[in-house]
């Protein structure tokens, strides 16, 4: 410390102070006053070089991150300063911390070593405890033009490395529907009309190109000054897009459902009615007209309607993960051409036996009722 070395050559100023009480102090107070303006200039020289300082390293970037689009990464070698991560705050994305708080973060950097420089005590209270007035080193004050000079310096600098990151948002552009709901509300309006499955392989298709697209972007976009953290953004505008295909997907599976439940309706409709067992002539004849009409017209619009299922169920083997109780409720559809013949053959033959016995038993009343005449 400097009163140590004071005290270690106090034969090189003691002889300045007074040797009693009634000699004058006059020689020793101009000495350390002489001390304590020879020290404060040399604190306010230090803080100016710690500006100097501080600012030659924000002055290699001096030159900006203005670029020509589309932005390549190779332009901006240098290392970056600050860190900025692109977050959504719908309709819009925002840097985080953002320009602002960035500026003020720099400044303080300026103003802590102002802070540091402050409060320094002059040598002599060391060396005399006793004394109580003026007993600080003068420092730059915040307010001196001094401070204005070095901060509009930086400002300057800084002012040139925000154009980048600002243009860069518009790489972005072209998802804004992600953002603003309009993409959302497509899918609304899509789900709302009759569509195709060839519609809705576009529509999937052109999301998952989408997506594809996104996660192909930069996680980090260097630009002089700052590096751009596009991580969080990138995954949010994902998932968006994911959730997006996961609604149209969604639809075609409960669509899916909803259809093929109604063939299996339409087809137990039809095992249950000729398995019946016709009491009355009337029944059989109405049973038999039932049977035809099922098994010669019914089951091939019925068979239509499983081609169509067929050509969903491999929709979904490519877009969805099924449920088990979809995979059953398909295999069950796939399944009914072939049960239901067999129900129909077995209902036949049945008929025909039930027949017979009508005609057997009229037969043989007829039978009974000559041999009464």
């Amino acid at each position: 410390m400097c009163a140590d070395l004071f005290m270690e050559q106090k034969d090189q100023w003691l002889h300045l102070a007074p040797r009693n009480e009634h000699d004058s102090s006059q020689k020793i107070e101009e000495y350390f006053a002489s001390v304590a303006v020879l020290m404060s200039l040399q604190l306010r020289e230090m803080v100016v070089n710690s500006f100097d300082d501080l600012l030659t390293f924000f002055k290699i970037h001096k030159d900006g991150n203005d670029f020509e689009e589309p932005y390549h990464e190779m332009q901006f070698f240098v290392p970056q300063v600050l860190v900025i991560k692109l977050e959504v705050e719908e309709p819009s994305i925002v840097f985080l911390p953002r320009m602002k708080d960035c500026w003020d973060l720099i400044c303080r950097c300026f103003m802590e070593i102002l802070k540091h420089s402050e409060g320094l005590p002059k040598v002599h209270v060391k060396l005399f405890p006793g004394i109580k007035e003026d007993l600080t080193l003068h420092t730059i004050q915040e307010d001196e033009s001094l401070v204005a000079e070095f901060m509009g310096k930086m400002a300057e600098i800084f002012d040139r490395n925000i154009v980048g990151p600002q243009k860069y948002l518009n790489v972005y552009r072209k998802y804004s529907d992600l953002l603003n709901n309009n993409a959302e509300q497509d899918v609304t309006d899509f789900l709302s009309k009759r569509h195709e499955l060839d519609d809705f392989v576009e529509k999937i298709d052109g999301l998952t190109k989408l997506k594809r697209e996104i996660a192909s972007m930069h996680v980090t976009v260097p630009l002089a000054m700052f590096c751009l953290d596009a991580l969080n953004l990138n995954e949010e505008l994902c998932f968006r897009t994911q959730k997006l295909k996961d609604r149209l997907i969604q639809f075609e599976v409960e669509e899916n459902r909803e259809l093929n439940s109604g063939i299996c309706n339409q087809y137990n409709i039809i095992a249950d009615k000729v398995t019946e067992v016709p009491l009355t002539t009337e029944e059989l004849v109405t049973l038999t007209a039932y049977l035809k009409k099922s098994s010669e017209v019914t089951v091939f619009k019925l068979r239509r309607e499983i081609r169509e299922a067929i050509y969903r169920l491999e929709f979904l083997m490519d877009y969805a993960d099924l449920p088990y109780e979809d995979i059953k409720l398909n295999s069950t559809v796939l399944h009914w051409p072939d049960e239901i013949e067999i129900i129909f053959e077995t209902s036949r033959n049945q008929l025909m036996n039930r027949r017979d016995h009508v005609e057997l038993t009229l037969i043989k009343r007829q039978v009974n009722q000559g041999a009464a005449f």
